[in-house]
């Protein structure tokens, strides 16, 4: 599976009303994702920036998802390494900032960090309820 097609299919995996590992084309994207943010962070930092690019602002749904899942995976085991990014990031990029929201990290500087890059940008706390307007098909 190439970037693209990881990046496409895990966007639509996010959108999902339960988001959840399965035997489906996107599940074969979700763990090809999870996989790089523990193997290859780099890459899975480019393909998640990605994802966020191709998702509209007004998909509180999907952002929170991809919050949740694998930005969260990627910050608590590479956190140090991305932390400066994520910052500039979320100054920049309101579907990124609604993301990080979902992100929840144990106490220390990353997660610090995290919350003021959220709450600085959008008068908005990290770490708080994870749900969502309903999903656009009323689930």
């Amino acid at each position: 599976m190439d970037d693209t097609e990881i990046v496409a299919l895990y966007r639509d995996w996010c959108r999902e009303a339960d988001a959840q590992p399965s035997h489906t084309s996107l599940a074969v994207a979700w763990e090809a994702m999870t996989g790089l943010s523990q193997h290859n962070p780099e890459r899975a930092w480019r393909l998640l920036v990605e994802v966020v690019a191709g998702l509209d602002e007004h998909e509180t749904w999907a952002l929170d998802s991809l919050g949740a899942d694998n930005l969260e995976n990627l910050l608590g085991d590479h956190g140090d390494r991305f932390i400066d990014r994520v910052e500039h990031l979320a100054h920049k990029d309101t579907g990124f900032r609604l993301a990080l929201r979902s992100v929840w990290l144990p106490d220390g500087d990353v997660r610090d960090r995290v919350r003021k890059a959220v709450v600085e940008d959008n008068d908005a706390g990290v770490g708080g309820s994870r749900t969502s307007p309903p999903h656009p098909d009323g689930r």
